[in-house]
């Protein structure tokens, strides 16, 4: 990996907002969550007459330079951000800064993230139940993408669930604008590396390619219950991400249909020229065999395609066909007892009674002449 180590002082005190505290016209409810870099509030805005979530970036870079540039990023993100329109994607309602700090109040999403369902099912989702929701997340990150914004950050816990196969996706771009590189992404959230793609990983130019790599994984995660790389620190991680292939996730689940698992595998490509060209792409690998069969399919683990090639080993071929007869041989009189031999002798006993007949005849005249 390139590039060098920003240092962020991050000063926490018990919370930064109170419940029943009014600020910046949001009346505060109650804690929502805490991270190392955010916190998240249930509050009330008077001018939206409804609930939002308040998201309050946490820290404060170390010296007037680093701030400067997260000011920077922060307005120039925020703006595209906020002007997305999609069912699965949190609408961004407002953002700035006061107190020293950046707030975003966007849709309030009250139900689980897809992280913690899926930590409540070690083995993973139901192929159907994840591809439902997989294709809705994929819906959301195209859409975005075709008004220019990337996620870089797509994860289970960014994914809240608005009802059991209806996702929402939040936090676009959000991470990558509070650290501004990798190295500080790594370190203060721990599960982004997973998730990260290869050019994430190096220091280089990212794309909106780096989200079909984390979808892939995302994908991968849903179906099998684990993730593709581990390692004991974020730099193990994110070596393996530059370096080895992932497992093939039929190896976790045997049954898991040959079409998904290639689809997994050309998004998780380390040259982002060899994944798909979009989300909608991936999707459409997904479903687009299955459109043009108009019969019932099954799927066959690699242990039944195995049994199937032994049973076909094992058959013996069947024996030769007999070499036609020569023209040049006789035809031999049929055998006895056959049908050409019985008509045969018929013949011959009706000639002989015709003699004995004519015989008898002569005699008869020979007898009255006389």
């Amino acid at each position: 990996m390139t590039g060098t180590v920003t240092t962020m002082v991050f000063r926490r005190a018990a919370t930064i907002l109170e419940p029943g505290q009014v600020w910046q016209g949001y009346q505060i409810q109650r804690l929502l969550g805490r991270g190392t870099l955010t916190e998240v509030y249930r509050a009330f805005s008077p001018a939206l007459n409804a609930a939002v979530a308040l998201k309050i970036l946490t820290f404060r870079p170390a010296d007037e330079e680093k701030a400067a540039a997260l000011q920077q990023r922060f307005f120039q993100a925020l703006p595209a951000c906020a002007a997305l329109d999609h069912p699965g994607i949190a609408r961004v309602y407002d953002y700035g800064q006061a107190e020293q700090h950046y707030y975003i109040a966007s849709q309030l999403i009250e139900g689980k993230t897809l992280l913690d369902v899926l930590s409540e099912r070690r083995s993973g989702l139901p192929q159907a139940r994840a591809l439902t929701i997989f294709r809705q997340v994929a819906d959301a990150v195209a859409y975005a993408h075709s008004r220019g914004v990337a996620h870089q950050d797509i994860r289970p816990g960014n994914i809240l669930l608005a009802g059991p196969e209806t996702p929402v996706v939040v936090d676009f771009g959000l991470l990558r604008v509070a650290t501004g590189d990798v190295q500080t992404t790594a370190e203060f959230s721990p599960r982004a590396p997973l998730y990260m793609s290869p050019e994430q990983a190096s220091g280089a130019e990212v794309t909106p390619q780096a989200d079909i790599y984390s979808l892939g994984i995302l994908l991968y995660e849903m179906l099998t219950g684990d993730v593709p790389f581990r390692g004991s620190t974020p730099v193990q991680i994110l070596l393996q991400h530059l370096q080895r292939d992932p497992r093939p996730p039929s190896e976790l689940v045997p049954d898991l249909d040959p079409r998904v698992e290639a689809a997994i595998l050309r998004a998780m490509a380390k040259n982002p020229a060899d994944r798909f060209n979009s989300p909608l792409d991936m999707v459409a690998a997904l479903e687009e065999p299955a459109q043009h069969l108009d019969y019932e399919t099954i799927t066959l683990s690699r242990q039944d395609i195995q049994q199937v090639r032994e049973h076909f080993r094992q058959v013996k071929p069947a024996p030769p066909p007999p070499a036609p007869r020569p023209e040049s041989v006789p035809e031999m009189p049929p055998a006895a007892g056959e049908p050409g031999r019985a008509r045969w002798w018929t013949w011959v006993w009706v000639a002989v009674a015709l003699l004995i007949v004519l015989a008898l005849g002569a005699l008869v005249i020979s007898q009255i002449g006389g």
